[in-house]
């Protein structure tokens, strides 16, 4: 009975060695991989500063939806963009213009390169679902 003792300490003993030693072998944890954070997305980036007028290049533009030249247009949000989802991303460029001048158009106004940045944040923020 001793004996039996003796061995079931030695057992209860060692145990947080052994469940110590085994496991990931090594590897980090799954959750230090993956911390949650978002992956940055430097077009997204881009045109969220020509949207916002944060480049120096452009100053501060203030983007309307409508035809421009017939009027000033109503101001870009969720609303005012709903009748361009799943549209073909040249139909939402050609009604974008600046607010305080309605017959300069967005495609005038900036590079091609910084319109499509631009069109990608809208697409992605309003989730417009643009067709590519």
């Amino acid at each position: 009975m001793a004996i039996l003792r003796l061995c079931l300490a030695l057992a209860l003993a060692s145990f947080p060695l052994l469940a110590g030693a085994s496991g990931s072998y090594g590897r980090p944890p799954v959750d230090s991989v993956y911390d949650g954070v978002a992956q940055a997305d430097p077009i997204y980036e881009l045109g969220k500063a020509v949207f916002n007028g944060k480049l120096r290049d452009y100053g501060r533009i203030k983007f309307c939806v409508g035809d421009p030249g017939a009027s000033a247009g109503d101001r870009v949000n969720r609303k005012t963009l709903k009748p361009f989802r799943g549209a073909v991303p040249g139909t939402l460029a050609s009604q974008l213009h600046d607010c305080d001048s309605p017959e300069v158009g967005a495609s005038e106004l900036l590079a091609r390169s910084d319109l499509v940045a631009m069109l990608h944040y809208l697409d992605v923020r309003y989730r417009l679902k643009l067709k590519r």
